[in-house]
């Protein structure tokens, strides 16, 4: 379970409004640029266009 996942878990637990996520990205991208060059960074990206995009989140119980 990656450190992420911890947090969200944690975060829906308590019933956080937010989650801060540092990252070394600048940005949100449609893949892994790292490793998909083809990777398009969007400027702005809602929690309804996420759900409406196939970037379906899923926090799972565990």
């Amino acid at each position: 379970m990656t450190t992420d996942t911890v947090a969200a878990l944690l975060a829906s637990k308590i019933k956080a409004d937010m989650i801060v996520k540092a990252t070394d990205q600048e940005g949100i991208y449609t893949k892994d640029p790292k490793k998909h060059p083809d990777a398009e960074k969007l400027d702005e990206l809602t929690f309804n266009e996420l759900i409406r995009t196939h970037r379906t989140p899923r926090i799972q119980e565990t």
